[in-house]
């Protein structure tokens, strides 16, 4: 039994089905509402829920546009995380092949391009027609009346012999089929997933200065990754090369050396966010999963968490690796807070550049004092002023060691924040064995570093220290 919410039609309100149980008739077609069936020339055909509560919509207000925005709404729970424009596609191609029309010749619902859908058939207003009144049937698909001439018994008996026979072909037809399916099944590899490349997110808000939140959303997604499970995953250095790359996925996954590549784009319209990934299979250059995650700024991290852990959900399937989830977060961040750090983080590694770096990323944990990827990044800032003597290492370095360590009080997690502790200990201390214990926690399986971290340190962007200044 389908259920209703004010879905009008004509002069009608229907709540439920059993306070009005009739039949629209447009067409040809007359639309059983509380069955969901179709019935057109003496055929009838069930229409799933989705397509057909759009339909049901759409006869609700025909010759109104109804947005694709309504439909999403309608359609999807708001806490819903699906690709909505894919999958609305889906349910209305379904619905227009239920209805034998196409989107180029449309004879119901007619597009309106990046706008929504428009009923244009005729739908009786005032009352719900009773089937009788819908466009005839032909009478070879009707249940025989009154007065009609019956089929003789022989003819009967004829007509139902071929019936089962018919029944018997449908059956043996599967029955091959499944065989041969499964006889394909044994020849074709099983997919594997060793290791994996996060290419950069595309940034398509159509704002160039959002390009700083694509790409610390894709060094978060591949920390995450690398955290989530013990499939290799491909630091960050590594796939910025391939940024804007017009190279197919297989080609770069050959240089990359990977079974899989993750791509993906992110959009912001304000305060919300919208990460769309794909999980594409190296070798057959298939796609294994897709997604769509909407959030809002402030819960930025733990959309993009979301994110890792559904992609880990969907190597594991393929992995006999081991897998491990990140702890359920709510981590929130303030949206001013999160700028500054975006801006921090698009800042180069000059004199000028890190000193911006330090006054965005102070900036940002003065706005969230909880901020532990902020105090890290200003952790390595203040570490690499010192190394590259814009200012004296003695002065600097223990900045660097005292956000570093609040970095890991807040986040014991964070890779980049111990390595940091431990090169300071090693280039201002001396003192080894806290230096060992530091870049080993880094590279621990409960804070796997991050892969950019990695390539960051080799190449000398991170070089810590001694004192403790107080933040």
């Amino acid at each position: 039994m389908v259920n209703f919410v004010d879905i009008r039609l004509g002069q009608f309100v229907m709540s439920s089905p059993t306070q009005f149980s009739g039949k629209v008739c447009f067409g040809e077609f007359e639309l059983n509402l509380e069955t969901a069936e179709l019935r057109s020339n003496g055929s009838n055909t069930i229409v799933p829920g989705q397509p057909f509560q759009i339909l049901v919509t759409l006869l609700g207000r025909p010759g109104q546009l109804v947005t694709r925005d309504e439909l999403k709404k309608q359609l999807w729970p708001s806490n819903t995380f699906v690709d909505f424009d894919v999958s609305l596609n889906k349910a209305m191609n379904r619905l227009r092949e239920a209805l034998g029309e196409s989107a180029e010749h449309p004879r119901f619902i007619e597009t309106l391009p990046r706008k929504g859908y428009r009923f244009i058939g005729v739908v009786e207003q005032g009352r719900f027609r009773t089937s009788s009144e819908c466009h005839p049937v032909p009478a070879s698909a009707r249940e025989k009346l009154p007065g009609e001439t019956s089929h003789s018994p022989w003819f009967l008996d004829l007509r139902r012999t071929l019936r089962y026979a018919f029944l018997v072909l449908i059956c043996a037809i599967g029955v091959g089929l499944f065989a041969f399916r499964a006889s394909l099944s044994m020849h074709v590899p099983k997919t594997s997933i060793r290791s994996l490349a996060v290419l950069p997110l595309e940034n398509i808000s159509g704002d160039p200065s959002q390009d700083s939140l694509a790409d610390a959303a894709t060094d978060q997604l591949i920390t995450d990754l690398g955290r989530n499970s013990s499939v290799r995953v491909i630091s960050r250095t590594s796939v910025l090369q391939y940024k804007r790359s017009r190279k197919s996925l297989p080609e770069i996954a050959r240089e990359l050396n990977v079974d899989a590549i993750v791509e993906g784009a992110l959009v912001r319209a304000g305060d919300e966010v919208r990460i769309n990934v794909k999980l594409i299979y190296a070798a057959t250059d298939s796609q294994l999963w897709a997604e769509s995650y909407e959030g809002n700024v402030r819960n930025v991290l733990s959309t993009q968490e979301a994110v890792a852990n559904a992609i880990t959900d969907n190597v594991f399937r393929h992995l006999e690796a081991k897998k491990r989830r990140l702890p359920g977060s709510n981590r929130s961040v303030d949206p001013g807070a999160f700028n500054d750090y975006l801006s921090g983080l698009s800042q180069s590694y000059t004199s000028d550049g890190l000193q911006n770096k330090i006054r965005y990323f102070s900036a940002a944990v003065q706005k969230q004092s909880d901020f532990a990827e902020a105090y890290a990044e200003l952790a390595s800032s203040y570490a690499e002023l010192g190394h590259m003597l814009v200012a004296p290492p003695e002065e600097t370095f223990p900045y660097a060691k005292a956000a570093a360590l609040k970095a890991i009080a807040l986040d014991d997690d964070l890779a980049n924040a111990h390595s940091t502790v431990g090169e300071m200990h090693l280039l201002y201390d001396w003192d080894f064995p806290a230096t060992i214990f530091g870049l080993r926690r880094s590279f621990s399986s409960h804070g796997a570093l991050r892969p950019g971290d990695a390539s960051d340190t080799k190449e000398g962007k991170h070089r810590p220290c001694g004192r403790t200044a107080e933040f």
